[in-house]
């Protein structure tokens, strides 16, 4: 009885495991890349924007701190090439 027990947590730990890896392949599957380039202008006291950007676009703080957007330019790029291989690792997280 007791390793019948042991041997259905077993299974279950490993069904579990398939489980998230299979949705986070799903998840992967379904991905694409970008990158885009923003031209803006900005008030002089905001400083420089690489100081800046990552939080405000985590936090939609962005339209705060752009004054005007000027230009955009998107380029899709090949999240499954081996030169985009640190895009998909990141994405995993």
């Amino acid at each position: 009885m007791v390793n019948d027990k042991r041997w259905q947590d077993n299974s279950d730990g490993w069904v579990k495991a398939m489980t998230k890896s299979k949705e986070q392949k799903e998840r992967m599957e379904r991905l694409d890349a970008y990158e885009i380039k923003i031209t803006l202008t900005q008030d002089r006291k905001e400083g420089d924007p690489f100081d800046w950007i990552q939080e405000a676009l985590e936090q939609s703080l962005f339209k705060e701190k752009a004054v005007m957007i000027l230009a955009t330019d998107v380029t899709p790029l090949d999240i499954w090439s081996d030169e985009n291989k640190w895009m998909r690792d990141a994405s995993k997280t």
